[in-house]
């Protein structure tokens, strides 16, 4: 079976991992602890998207060295941080949904590579439609 059958999650991981650093992929137990800690999204309002970005910004050096913690693996040099279940879409500001990657904003694509973000990723034909598709609020289940 393909990827079209598995969870959406696995299908955000691996995307992801399309662009990840090296060194950099998600590791299974942050699949796991992904899973587990956000099997439902709500896409956030344009306000608690704010908020949460300065809570980021504020946050990214300790979430960085937390990832490095639990993944026993240095953060890749020159590699940014990147959500793999973006703050819009309901996710977290904690390590397991970070990945370090050294792809162009504002998708993070690689040369040949499209990003999670890019046209026909798998992010921007779910959880992250435009907004008139999906409004604040909007509930995602993961598991399917």
């Amino acid at each position: 079976m393909g990827l079209a059958g598995c969870p959406l999650i696995n299908r955000i991981v691996n995307d992801a991992n399309k662009v990840a650093s090296p060194g950099g992929h998600i590791t299974s137990k942050q699949a796991e602890i992904l899973k587990s800690n956000l099997p439902v999204v709500q896409r956030r309002s344009a306000l608690q998207n704010q908020v949460s970005r300065k809570e980021f910004v504020r946050d990214q050096d300790y979430l960085m060295k937390q990832w490095e913690t639990n993944t026993g693996r240095t953060w890749p040099i020159g590699a940014t941080p990147h959500h793999i279940i973006p703050l819009e879409s309901g996710g977290a500001n904690k390590w397991w949904n970070l990945m370090p990657t050294h792809g162009t904003l504002p998708n993070h694509s690689l040369p040949g590579i499209p990003g999670p973000h890019a046209a026909g990723g798998v992010l921007r034909t779910t959880i992250q439609q435009g907004r008139k598709a999906l409004p604040p609020g909007t509930i995602t289940d993961l598991r399917l």
